[in-house]
Formats: C-alpha cells, structure tokens, sequence
C-alpha cells in the first residue's frame, strides 16, 4: 500500500478542459444571444416611460384670464390635469362639478400645494371668456384651477403625448376624447392615470393628499 495519498490537485485531464471550454463558450454564446434579444425590448420600455410634465413644453397657452400658462407655472405643486370643450353638453360639465368637489374635500394644507389644469380640446371655439364662464358655470372658478386653451397644434401636442384623443376626424375625436385624469407629482412625474367616468372623488382626495404630503417630506428631507 502506498505511503501516500494520491494527489487530487492534479492538472484536470485534456477532455475535461475541452469540455469545460465548450460549456463556457455555450454559456458566453447565449449570453451574448439573450442581451441581442432584449436590446430592443428595453429600448421600447425605456421609451414607454411615464409621461411628465415635459408634456406641456413647447406650448403657448394661456389661462382663463388670458396669463400665460406653462411646466413653469406648476413647479413644486402635484398637478391635476384633464381635457374638456365647453361646448360639451355630457361629460366635461359633470366631471368638472364632480372635480370642484374633490378639491373642497382637500385639506387646507394639500390644497395649497396641488394644481388643477383643464386644457380646452377646441381652442377655436373656446377663448379665455369663455372658459372662465364655463368654469364659473360649474363651480369651479376656483383658486389653483386653470382653464388653459391657445393654438391648435399646441393643444394637438399636448393630446398627443398624452394620447388623450382617439384616431378619426377631428370633430369625431373631440367629442369621443377620454375622461382620463393624469395626476403628477410635485417633481412633474405622472404617478397615476384615472379613468374619470364617474370620478372616483374619495380615492382621487385621497390620492391627491398623500402624494402632496409626500412630497412636502421629501423636500423637507433634501433640505437637511
């Protein structure tokens, strides 16, 4: 018998490190394969991020009192933003009331720091005048609301982005637009798309004030 135990630590044979190369290289291989297959996937999710409030950029809109509105006019408030023409008769006058409840249910302290936009899909037809009656109409001449219409490819711009309106001609599309809701955060990132028909008003509130108060803990923490 041997004095000594045989050495395992001995140089693998020549068909094992074959085969050990031929696996590595089947493994690089599909590797390499899978990141080929995925490129375009991610591409697409990263184009498909949420929108921001970037949407508005390159827009000349003015408010119901003829100021000029922009991103700008909504840096640090969460935004509530939706579409409406006030030549509608269904819709726009119901979810407008039912939206001018949900900010008289707000906390005063959320109140102050959320916006609501409502942008006119016929700018032809409805004019600063005009979307101050409509909105005085509906209750919802109200501090922190802005009724906002300007030229037609800027509002075909923002529409778009959002893709708030259908495929069709465009009287079809304005009376068939979405009753979506688009709600931002304070930093202009979409955190939530509602449908709007009927509105949801308590979630809506609720959503609306923890978002704001998130926000407001956020900044206080970037503050330190």
């Amino acid at each position: 018998m041997p004095d000594t135990m045989p050495d395992t630590t001995a140089d693998p044979s020549p068909d094992i490190s074959r085969a050990a190369r031929r696996t590595s290289w089947r493994t690089s291989r599909r590797t390499l394969l899978l990141a080929a297959a995925l490129t375009p996937a991610l591409l697409r999710a990263a184009e498909q991020e949420p929108p921001t409030w970037g949407v508005l950029e390159d827009t000349r809109l003015v408010d119901q009192y003829n100021r000029p509105v922009s991103r700008a006019s909504f840096n640090g408030f969460a935004l509530l933003m939706n579409f409406v023409f006030t030549q509608c008769s269904t819709v726009c006058p119901v979810q407008t009331r039912e939206l001018a409840e949900v900010i008289g249910s707000l906390p005063p302290d959320v109140r102050r720091r959320v916006r609501f936009l409502s942008i006119s899909l016929d700018p032809l037809t409805d004019t600063p005048a005009t979307l101050r009656a409509f909105a005085q109409r509906h209750q919802a001449l109200l501090p922190g609301w802005t009724f906002a219409t300007g030229p037609a490819n800027d509002i075909e711009r923002v529409t778009g982005r959002l893709r708030a309106l259908p495929t069709g001609d465009a009287p079809t599309r304005v009376v068939n637009h979405t009753a979506h809701l688009y709600l931002f955060d304070g930093q202009g990132l979409l955190k939530q798309r509602y449908g709007g028909l009927p509105v949801d008003q308590p979630r809506l509130a609720d959503d609306i004030t923890r978002l704001v108060r998130s926000d407001a803990i956020a900044a206080r923490v970037a503050l330190r």
